[in-house]
């Protein structure tokens, strides 16, 4: 689970004025003690709210979840134009099953190498039944060695700049 999410989104409020009341609302949750749970660690947000923040503030998913990008060298809107919309999990099964074939993996390869006990959850996030969590969207990034963002855009481009 990415760690710093919450000092982020506290920094990328604040950078821009908002309030948790404020960035609420933008992000239609129900309460501002949402917000305040996320920013403390207290919440993890689901990969539908990261894109949303990413959205809003113009940065790429994998600065909001990478721990190794320092909070204080954000600036909304620096990073790349986010072309990201919700819902996001169709595109994730595509995207991770096209890596997984270019890679020459079976569901079952792909499982061992994400840790995971059985793939049948590999082929239920490759039919869009399902969002991965943070922890194995990430993984799964550093596997196919590509950014969360080009897992969660559609389609995958073959041709993705390795970070």
């Amino acid at each position: 689970m990415p760690h710093l999410f919450g000092a982020k989104l506290r920094h990328l409020r604040r950078h821009t004025g908002l309030t948790q009341a404020d960035l609420a609302e933008k992000l239609a949750l129900a309460r501002q003690g949402h917000v305040s749970n996320l920013e403390m660690g207290r919440r993890e947000p689901s990969v539908d709210l990261v894109i949303q923040v990413a959205e809003l503030f113009g940065v790429p998913t994998d600065v909001l979840l990478r721990d190794t990008i320092p909070v204080d060298t954000l600036v909304p809107g620096a990073g790349m134009t986010c072309t990201l919309s919700l819902p996001r999990v169709h595109e994730f099964g595509e995207n991770l099953r096209s890596l997984r074939k270019q890679a020459g993996m079976t569901q079952a390869d792909l499982a061992v190498r994400l840790g995971l006990t059985t793939h049948v959850h590999i082929s239920v996030l490759e039919r869009g039944r399902k969002a991965p969590s943070l922890e194995l969207l990430l993984h799964s990034a550093d596997l196919f060695g590509v950014t969360t963002d080009d897992l969660l855009r559609s389609p995958a481009r073959p041709d993705a700049e390795k970070r």
